[in-house]
């Protein structure tokens, strides 16, 4: 979730650099560049900040694809401490609140990146498409439930392989509910 909140600017799970700032050259080589500068900020924040400038720069002649692979539902369950104060009183298990947090904090860079679009004029030629790729592990609890569904991450079990997502555009007419496969 927020690896990079570290203060030594060494993921200490994993023992390597969280963070880098790809950039490729007139050409074609890639030049990577470990940003420290981004020690201490949580990660979301920072993608979403660069996906709006993104779509601030963009040439609106050409089509614009942006993947945001938000990892903020995730391990390590990092999260500022302003979204687990907001579950303060409402709910008491401390890694339900953590994981609500971190969900809140993802819906909060995914807001940064619509409100983009809309700032760019981009929203109205925008479609939106939102998933996640499985449910919550049931090998360690991190506060997540997949109830009413058996199994979770790492199963084949519906608790594993469903996952909520949605598709939003305001070129989509009117609401369905699909209870179908979509991947």
């Amino acid at each position: 979730g927020g690896m990079y909140l570290r203060s030594s600017g060494i993921n200490a799970e994993y023992g390597a650099y969280d963070f880098r700032y790809d950039r490729k050259s007139p050409d074609g080589t890639v030049n990577s560049t470990v940003l420290l500068s981004a020690n201490g900020t949580y990660s979301s924040y920072l993608y979403a900040q660069q996906l709006s400038k993104v779509i601030a720069t963009h040439d609106q002649s050409t089509p614009l694809f942006l993947y945001f692979p938000i990892q903020s539902v995730h391990a390590p369950q990092e999260v500022p401490q302003n979204y687990v104060d907001m579950y303060k009183g409402v709910v008491n298990n401390k890694k339900r609140k953590r994981l609500l947090a971190m969900v809140t904090a993802m819906d909060d860079s995914a807001s940064v990146l619509i409100s983009s679009l809309k700032a760019a004029g981009m929203w109205k030629d925008t479609l939106f498409v939102f998933f996640s790729d499985n449910g919550g592990p049931i090998s360690y609890n991190i506060g997540q439930s997949n109830y009413p569904l058996r199994g979770g991450k790492y199963s084949y079990w519906e608790g594993g392989i469903r996952s909520a997502s949605f598709l939003h555009s305001p070129m989509l007419q009117g609401g369905i509910i699909n209870q179908e496969l979509f991947h």
